[in-house]
Parts: structure tokens; C-alpha cells; sequence
């Protein structure tokens, strides 16, 4: 028996044929959309967050030297970079205008936001060192909007220097605490005035470091965001990362005094961060002090008395 003939009509029969290029071709459309959508908004969502990241809220000032029972002046001075209008406070030591240690505080903070910065200014102004303590740009009361996490705020810090100079101070100290803490490395080899340095939880080098931990400030997995926060925010606000690298900075401090510090498992930036310091360092000059604990920039909630006992005989020792 021959087989029946099809007796569709070649019309129906193309239609049929064609309903699944027609499903592959939306299939393949809808894919393509869906991907656009995922590029769009990862990168949106990168761009925005790098755009917060460098133009956070201000954290308002809390506590102020009178807690303390210390006497202070408010000052200001101009950064050395754009003019920035930066605001702080002269903490004196009596008739002593020699010694002073300019204080730096960290990402996001401000003057008197650091636990140790007043308790510091404290035990210092009772061995007869003045202090200066600041606000960065965008932070506190100064001015400005961008926070750039090192870059810009080394000519802050320098003009905090030279302010201090300006004021008859020859023997100057610097500590900071976190990004304060880059600041303070990266700005002392410009400033021969500087003698000795405290750098209390740095990174060593910015890129890596944000490479390896931006999910840490960023509240994003590290795939895809962290490379394209990194370039995103680059591009929107011209900050490098490479510029900022304390780890080249230290090589050039070989004829000062700095002494590292670091709580042994800081969840925010690793002490490994100040033991590449340590190392690129090569100078008998450069010491580092871990301290079991892993809070970031905890050395001082973990051991408050040695911490001060530390830090004064540091700057006494070295402030000559």
C-alpha cells in the first residue's frame, strides 16, 4: 500500500515549519535583552556605589579635648593641593613650641572620631608635645566633597605641616590611623620637617588592596563589581589608584623613625598589609607592632596603657 500523499496545503505547511525559527529567534532575542539588562545594571550599581564610596556623608563630631579636660583653639588652614578650606583643633602643651604631633584620622571619620586620637593628644601634652588634630577634605567640618582615600588628602596633611611650622613648631610627628595612616607615610618623605611617624592599620598598596578587599566597603561580591567599581569610579572621579601606594613611600623614609602598627586579625585591611611595609621598608629605623585583637585600628581598645605608654615614648624618644 503506497504511502498518502500530504495533503496540506504548501501555505500550512511553511507556517508550521517557520513556528520554530520564529521560537529560536525570540528565544535568542529574549537572552540577548535579559543580557543587556544584567550589564546595564551590575554596571549602574558599580558606578554608583564607587560614586558613594568617594562622596560619603560627613560623620558630625562627637567628642571634643574638654572631655579630656584639655584647652584647645580652633584653626584652619588651606589644602596645598586646591585651597580646600580644612578645619581642626591646637591641643598646646604649656609653653612648649617645639614638639608637635599632627594627628590623621581614617576613611569616613574625622578629628576626633579615632578612640585613641584624644587619649593620645592627652598622654602627649603631659610629656610637653603639642598636638593638631584636622578634618580631611569632605570630612568633619572641612570642606570639600570628594573623599579620595589618600590621594588628595596628602596635600591636606602637608598643609597641616606647614601650618604647624608656620606656628614656630620644628620637631614634628605624625600618626594616623587607616587611610590616615597611607596619608602619614605617603606624605612624610615630602616633608623634611617630619621625624617620626606612627602608621596605625595601613594598607600597603591601593589597587591590590581594593582588589583583594573592596567587598569589605563595597557590600558587593567581588564578581563581577570589584574591577568595575575600581574602573568605574576612576573614570567618574579621575582618582588613580596607583598614585596612592605607601608601599614606594617607605622606601624613602629610611633617615626617619615610623613605627607600624597593626591588630594581628583586622578584618578590614589584614596586617599583612603592614608587614609588606615592613619589609619593603629595609630600614633599622622601621619597627612594627602587632597586637593580638581583630579590630580595626584596635590596638588601643585591646591594650589601652601600653598602647599610650608605646606611642608617648615614641614621639618623646624621637622628637629631638
Amino acid at each position: 500500500m503506497s504511502e498518502a500523499p500530504n495533503m496540506l496545503p504548501n501555505k500550512v505547511r511553511i507556517q508550521q515549519q517557520s513556528k520554530p525559527k520564529r521560537r529560536r529567534r525570540w528565544i535568542g532575542i529574549s537572552a540577548i535583552i535579559f543580557a543587556m539588562i544584567v550589564i546595564l545594571g551590575v554596571t549602574g550599581i558599580s558606578g554608583f556605589v564607587g560614586w558613594n564610596l568617594t562622596h560619603p556623608a560627613k560623620d558630625p563630631i562627637t567628642n571634643k579635648p574638654e572631655k579630656l579636660q584639655m584647652t584647645y583653639t580652633n584653626v584652619q588652614f588651606n589644602s596645598a593641593y586646591d585651597d580646600t578650606l580644612l578645619r581642626g583643633w591646637l591641643i598646646p602643651a604649656g609653653d612648649n613650641k617645639d614638639r608637635i604631633v599632627i594627628f590623621s584620622h581614617g576613611y569616613r571619620g574625622n578629628r576626633s572620631g579615632e578612640k585613641p586620637a584624644l587619649p593620645t593628644a592627652q598622654a602627649l601634652q603631659k610629656q610637653g608635645i603639642a598636638s593638631l588634630l584636622f578634618d580631611f577634605r569632605n570630612s568633619g567640618e572641612s570642606e570639600g566633597t570628594v573623599t579620595s582615600v589618600g590621594l588628595f588628602e596628602k596635600s591636606d596633611l602637608i598643609a597641616a605641616v606647614n601650618y604647624a611650622k608656620s606656628l614656630g613648631y620644628t620637631k614634628i610627628g605624625l600618626v594616623g590611623y587607616s587611610m590616615g595612616a597611607v596619608v602619614s607615610i605617603d606624605a612624610a618623605p615630602e616633608v623634611s620637617d617630619v621625624q617620626a611617624v606612627i602608621a596605625d592599620s595601613p594598607f600597603a598598596d591601593m589597587r591590590p588592596y581594593l582588589e583583594d578587599n573592596l567587598p569589605v566597603w563595597s557590600n558587593l561580591p567581588a564578581f563581577p563589581f570589584t574591577p568595575l567599581v575600581i574602573w568605574e569610579t576612576s573614570m567618574l572621579t579621575g582618582l588613580d589608584p596607583d598614585q596612592v601606594r605607601p608601599i614606594e613611600s617607605i622606601t624613602k623614609l629610611k633617615d626617619k623613625q615610623v613605627l607600624l602598627i597593626h591588630t594581628t586579625n583586622d578584618g578590614k585591611i589584614p596586617a599583612s598589609n603592614s608587614e609588606q611595609l615592613m619589609k619593603a621598608s629595609g630600614s633599622p629605623n622601621t619597627s612594627l607592632w602587632l597586637v593580638p585583637g581583630d579590630r580595626h585600628v584596635g590596638a588601643y581598645n585591646a591594650v589601652p596603657d601600653e598602647y599610650l605608654t608605646k606611642v608617648t615614648q615614641f614621639f618623646t624618644q624621637n622628637l629631638k
